[in-house]
């Protein structure tokens, strides 16, 4: 165990899904590496994309820059934005999480952004479906409040 129960977690050490790239938490490791097997897989076909880990992005009519989770670019022209919420037990957190979401709906940006969590754990299936959704463009709506597309990472 890398954690201290005393702690904040992740200040002692970094998780780098590839060179150069320093990554939160665990599940935001899986879901680089997730991301980077299917770019790796559909690289030459109608389905590639890019991604990039916490790429700065400037709301229209602010002083300040946000940093989406993942900015993924598919080979159409799209562009997503897909943040893992990790701390929706967190009555602060899931209050930041609805200001930074009120910043997608007023920038337009509402059909393009994927939100996760992993409030019942997490299976590679399930990651694998999120990312297949993502980069074949087939993302389905849901009831959530936390975002028009948003899914859970365990079935």
């Amino acid at each position: 165990r890398k954690t201290s129960l005393l702690e904040n977690p992740y200040w002692d050490y970094t998780l780098n899904p590839e060179e150069g790239v320093n990554v939160k938490s665990r599940i935001e490791y899986i879901i680089y590496k997730k991301l980077q097997e299917h770019k790796k897989e559909f690289s030459d076909d109608e389905f590639g994309f890019s991604f990039e880990y916490e790429k700065k992005y400037q709301p229209k009519n602010r002083n300040f820059k946000i940093k989406p989770d993942f900015t993924i670019d598919l080979n159409s022209g799209k562009r997503i934005y897909l943040e893992h919420l990790g701390r929706l037990n967190s009555r602060s957190y899931e209050r930041d999480w609805f200001n930074r979401l009120k910043i997608y709906k007023e920038d337009g940006l509402i059909d393009c952004l994927v939100t996760t969590d992993e409030l019942n754990g997490v299976t590679d299936k399930r990651m694998s479906n999120v990312v297949e959704d993502i980069i074949s463009d087939s993302i389905t709506a849901t009831k959530s409040p936390y975002s028009k597309y948003h899914y859970t990472l365990n079935d």
